[in-house]
Parts: C-alpha cells; sequence; structure tokens
C-alpha cells in the first residue's frame, strides 16, 4: 500500500512538472505575441513639391539656317540677352492606399518670346501676349503589384523614352541633349504603361516598361494611330555593369497601297564603381 502511494505521488510530480512547463511555454509564448510590433495601418497621405531654376543668357554665335529643330534657343537671335526661367515645377504626390497612388504635376518650360528676341515664329511654353504659362504635364493613377513585381500605370506619365537609368548614372544633365530629347521622342504621354522587375536583390536587377500612348504629350491626340514604347535594362555584377535597350514604334499613314512610319533603337551600356 505504501509502494503504491509512493508511485502515485511521483506520477502527480512528474504530472505537475509537466504542466507547469506547459504554462511556462505558454506564459512566454503569449508574451512573445504582446511584445511583437503590430503593422503600421495605412492611412493616406500626400506632398506638395516643386522646384525652380533659371540662367542669364548670350547667344554668342547663331545658325543662319534655324536647324536646331524646337530647341530653346534656336530661334534665338545671335547677340541676344535674357534673364529667364529655364524651369518651374508644381507637383503633388498622394498616396490614395497600399494599392493605389497618384500624381499630378505643372510645369513651364522653354520659355521666351519670340517678338523681341526670335528671328522665326517659334514659341515656347508662353500665352499669346507672352506671359509664362504652367500645363499639365503628368497627371495619372498607379495601381501597384497588379501582379506580381509590375506596377500599372494610367494617365499623363513619364515615357520609357527616358529611363532613370542614364541620368542616375551620370549625375548630372549634359549640355548636348540626348539621342531622344534632340529628336523630340516625348517625355511624356497620355496612355498606359506597365513597370515592373523580372528579378530584384542586391546583386541583380532586370526589369522593364512598356507603354502605348497617344505620341503627342500634353496635347490631344491628332489622328487614329498610337505610340509603342518599350525599354528593358539589366543591372548585373552587384548592380555595377548597366545596360539599357529602348525601341519605339509610330505609324504615321497607313492604307492598302503603302504606309509610312518612324521607329527609334537606342542603347546604353555603362559600368559604374
Amino acid at each position: 500500500m505504501q509502494k503504491q502511494l509512493t508511485q502515485l505521488l511521483t506520477v502527480v510530480k512528474k504530472g505537475s512538472g509537466i504542466l507547469l512547463t506547459a504554462l511556462t511555454v505558454m506564459t512566454f509564448t503569449a508574451k512573445a505575441q504582446d511584445t511583437e510590433p503590430a503593422k503600421p495601418e495605412f492611412k493616406p497621405s500626400g506632398k506638395i513639391w516643386g522646384y525652380a531654376f533659371g540662367d542669364y543668357a548670350w547667344k554668342g554665335s547663331s545658325d543662319s539656317m534655324n536647324r536646331g529643330g524646337s530647341n530653346q534657343y534656336t530661334g534665338v537671335k545671335q547677340a541676344a540677352s535674357m534673364f529667364q526661367f529655364r524651369r518651374i515645377y508644381l507637383g503633388y504626390d498622394y498616396n490614395i492606399s497600399e494599392k493605389f497612388s497618384a500624381e499630378f504635376l505643372l510645369a513651364a518650360e522653354d520659355n521666351f518670346a519670340t517678338s523681341a528676341l526670335a528671328t522665326n515664329t517659334t514659341t515656347g511654353d508662353l500665352l499669346t501676349n507672352n506671359k509664362i504659362s504652367p500645363y499639365i504635364k503628368l497627371c495619372n493613377i498607379r495601381w501597384k503589384k497588379i501582379y506580381r513585381g509590375a506596377d500599372l500605370v494610367v494617365g499623363q506619365v513619364a515615357t520609357p523614352a527616358f529611363p532613370m537609368t542614364s541620368e542616375a548614372i551620370w549625375g548630372y544633365r549634359s549640355i548636348e541633349r540626348t539621342v531622344s530629347d534632340i529628336r523630340r521622342t516625348p517625355s511624356f504621354d497620355f496612355g498606359a504603361t506597365l513597370q515592373g522587375k523580372f528579378m530584384s536583390n542586391e546583386h541583380t536587377d532586370l526589369g522593364y516598361n512598356v507603354m502605348v500612348g497617344n505620341g503627342t504629350s500634353a496635347k490631344p491626340e491628332g489622328d487614329q494611330f498610337k505610340w509603342m514604347y518599350g525599354d528593358v535594362y539589366a543591372k548585373l555584377f552587384d548592380k555595377k555593369l548597366v545596360m539599357d535597350l529602348y525601341v519605339d514604334y509610330n505609324r504615321l499613314t497607313w492604307n492598302p497601297t503603302w504606309h509610312r512610319a518612324r521607329s527609334m533603337v537606342k542603347g546604353f551600356v555603362a559600368y559604374t564603381t
């Protein structure tokens, strides 16, 4: 009888130890869960931003045939001088939700009065009375992660013709225009663009940006044809080697017997250290 009682007490003690251990683990787990930071609740937010810069310009020489196209100082007479704003931006970015955001940008650029300084009728972003006038440069909504690794942006948006890779690597804007800019390829356009990445980690980035748009920048569409833009890029070897390939295509006229179209292919390769 005494032996059986001893065995019973031993079992009870072991059970109490197991129960005590289980309670300790549960208490520790509960405390760990209590101290784990909660995911912050999303709150819609926006920010206003902007900048302006200008210069004093004096034109020392001039091409009498005005072969600069629509470049800013092409139509300005030789020996003319001026103070002027080169660019004014006023923008607003708004985070609507975790999935959607929007951006809006007013811009005033390429300003000079033709009546006093120019040799032809080319104007910048001016009213008929030669006063500076802002226009809508960007106005779009972004659907984030429409599928894995990709955003859909609809509205007036920056085009793939001016990828963020090149100037970010140069660290400055050259005096000479890039091939896209000198051919007046739209830097922004009204349409839909898909921006995404095939792969992204600390050593490699493989991405793309494709778009269909009007091809008229801030102006209304004037024909039945659309511009197709495409850009793919790779950042390899700890993102030191950067390669970018861009192509666009636009039909100009199209009928059963003949057609006209324009296109551009552009490449960019850089190695940074």
